[in-house]
């Protein structure tokens, strides 16, 4: 994973629990890598590039537009009443997750592109977290910087980054020695 961060110690501390995933950060005032050999970008609250990679996913905070992808960003809210959205397309995605105590700053107002589900909204049904595909590329949007919230002190933040993160990127599936017919095998 490629991480395009100033400095985030509570998402990278969360990222680290999943041991199959390396992460690579670089500064967004350094030189873009050349490389393009991750399988996730995070963009944590850096303008989003003109052409996203094509061959990772993503993972953006308080993103920019996007038009590659259809995302219109267009001002600042103040969110309040921040719940899980019913009628999300994910719902095993805010497992465990209890946004109730939630609390942000400011967030940015963005559409829902096409192709993705909003999974956590204000009371005024403005997205704060959605998640999509398109061509392939699952996508993650927060509307808003992790800086500008309490979520990182929350104790189900790793757990949400986790979900995300399985959803994204499944774990490799790994087990010791051979399964006979018979045998479980967790998937």
């Amino acid at each position: 994973a490629l991480m395009t961060t100033e400095r985030n110690v509570y998402l990278e501390r969360a990222l680290s629990l999943r041991k199959d995933i390396e992460l690579f950060k670089v500064n967004p005032t350094a030189p873009s890598l050349e490389s393009s050999d991750f399988h996730l970008y995070i963009y944590d609250g850096v303008m989003l590039p003109e052409q996203l990679p094509e061959d990772g996913h993503v993972i953006a905070f308080s993103p920019s537009s996007q038009e590659q992808i259809g995302l219109k960003v267009e001002g600042e809210i103040h969110p309040t009443g921040i719940a899980i959205n019913p009628q999300s397309l994910y719902p095993e995605l805010m497992q465990y997750v209890e946004p109730e105590g939630y609390q942000i700053a400011s967030a940015v107002k963005m559409n829902v592109p096409e192709g993705f589900t909003v999974l956590l909204q204000d009371h005024s049904e403005n997205p704060l977290l959605m998640v999509g595909e398109q061509e392939g590329r699952k996508m993650v949007l927060f509307s808003f910087s992790l800086h500008q919230s309490n979520l990182p002190l929350k104790a189900d933040f790793p757990i949400l980054i986790q979900n995300l993160l399985n959803w994204i990127v499944p774990p490799d599936m790994a087990f010791g020695g051979q399964i006979f017919a018979g045998d479980s095998l967790l998937l």
